[in-house]
């Protein structure tokens, strides 16, 4: 297998970690756009929407991957240009974070006030990284050769709600990863619960039922492997449905992954109509195999009644029976076989005046 050239490793690390910073802004944004648009605060919609649209617009065409120096990059003057332009759209995006926050404050509109600022402290995580490249000498380019770009930003993330709920946990060791997703969840109708790592989320899915669990893979402790593996081997959480959300996209991870039993395996960069697909495919399988279930057990039921019924007509048609005689000189027996249907056949016997026996076999089946 081929080494990884010097400095690519750490260069993979900056891109997943910028990127992911842009993902909350865009996440963010959307989220609080259709909030304002929910409560009638126009100017506020377009000013989130402006920071999502500068975020996808940043992940898809402008954020850079690193190279090292000696691998070559763009000439000084096209590099100069280019931050001046990463920087220009950064910056755009914190101005406007600035200027929501301002109508929040003076809207005393306060309860968008916390989202805003993970805006604005992701925007500024992205800025530090960015600076200690640059005083580092480390230059830019655009994007290696083979990388697909992300989804654009004609990508519309308002979706409307599931048509059925669910309960749903949301298992990442990254907070706004968690926080992304549920929300994102909740809106559409769901009731959502997080878990940090698989420790966590077994301790959950054992004090509760859950429909889904959207599940990372890398995560400290029990990663997302191991929670799988632990899953398919609880008989009473083995057909728990697993949407499996990474950032690692080779396809032996994928792979791994389905084997271990998870139902789909999404990148974190994904389509959020995406994800509402799959969770609704996975709400309809549960909901057919739950009514599949009650239909097994309505005629377990039903089955367990009918076998007592039959008992306790055969009890009945029993105790109809004359005792066995055995006296000197003459002696009964009789031998009862239940049929598959009901009949009316009957007989008897008992001791009559001058030491007789009255015998009498009645056949009304059909009669």
């Amino acid at each position: 297998m081929p080494k990884d050239a010097p400095g690519s490793a750490e260069r993979r690390g900056l891109r997943h970690s910028i990127r992911t910073f842009l993902n909350h802004i865009a996440g963010y944004g959307d989220i609080l756009m259709q909030e304002a648009e929910d409560s009638g605060e126009a100017e506020l919609c377009g000013i989130y929407d402006r920071i999502r649209g500068g975020a996808l617009e940043l992940r898809e065409s402008a954020i850079p991957c690193f190279l090292a120096p000696e691998e070559g990059g763009p000439a000084k003057e096209a590099r100069e240009s280019y931050e001046k332009r990463v920087y220009a759209s950064l910056f755009d995006i914190i101005a406007l974070v600035q200027t929501a926050r301002r109508r929040i404050l003076d809207g005393h509109i306060q309860r968008f006030l916390p989202d805003t600022d993970k805006i604005l402290e992701a925007a500024n995580c992205i800025v530090e990284i960015f600076e200690e490249r640059i005083e580092g000498g480390l230059p830019f380019v655009e994007r290696e050769e083979g990388e697909q770009a992300s989804p654009s930003d004609e990508a519309q993330f308002s979706l409307p709600p599931a048509p059925r709920s669910g309960r749903i946990l949301v298992v990442d060791d990254n907070l706004f990863n968690r926080e992304l997703l549920s929300r994102h969840l909740e809106r559409q109708g769901h009731v959502v619960c997080q878990a940090s790592d698989g420790t966590e989320a077994l301790a959950l899915l054992r004090e509760a039922p859950f429909d889904v669990l959207v599940l990372d893979v890398m995560m400290p402790g029990m990663n997302g492997y191991q929670l799988l593996e632990r899953l398919k081997s609880d008989e009473k959480l083995k057909d728990l449905y697993v949407i499996v959300i990474s950032a690692l996209d080779d396809t032996k991870s994928i792979a791994r992954c389905i084997q271990l039993g998870a139902e789909d395996y999404l990148p974190r960069e994904f389509e959020p109509v995406i994800l509402k697909a799959r969770i609704e495919s996975c709400l309809e399988k549960k909901s057919l195999k739950d009514k599949e279930q009650l239909y097994v057990a309505a005629v377990m039921e039903t089955e367990r009644r009918l076998r007592a019924e039959l008992q306790e007509g055969a009890a009945y048609v029993r105790g109809l029976l004359p005792p066995r005689l055995d006296r000197p000189g003459l002696k009964t027996d009789w031998l009862f076989i239940p049929s598959l249907s009901l009949g009316g056949d009957v007989f008897g016997y008992h001791a009559i005046e001058g030491g007789r026996l009255a015998l009498y076999l009645i056949d009304v089946s059909g009669h």
